[in-house]
């Protein structure tokens, strides 16, 4: 059986005060993850923010990212709604 597919931000040493006033602010609608000691980072090996990091339902890493240029926003919107179910139409 497939795992259903998920998304979330990871926020990384934050207090979480801070992360729900910068969410509420950009009217992000995605599950916050709270990294507080850098666990999931070091994990995957995040050494830059943003990183996006999309793992499988077989639990491998499928792509990795790190960094943003405005050049790749794009592809990372149409990336996050194609896992999200969501056909992105043309801007």
């Amino acid at each position: 059986m497939l795992a259903a597919k998920r998304i979330f931000l990871v926020n990384i040493g934050e207090e979480p005060q801070i992360i729900k006033r910068y969410i509420q602010k950009m009217e992000y609608k995605l599950p916050v993850l709270i990294d507080r000691y850098g666990q999931v980072a070091k994990k995957y090996h995040a050494t830059v923010t943003p990183t996006l990091v999309d793992i499988d339902t077989n639990g491998q890493i499928a792509i990795f990212k790190r960094g943003f240029r405005v050049i790749d926003k794009g592809t990372i919107r149409d990336r996050i709604m194609s896992l999200a179910g969501v056909i992105s139409a043309p801007e």
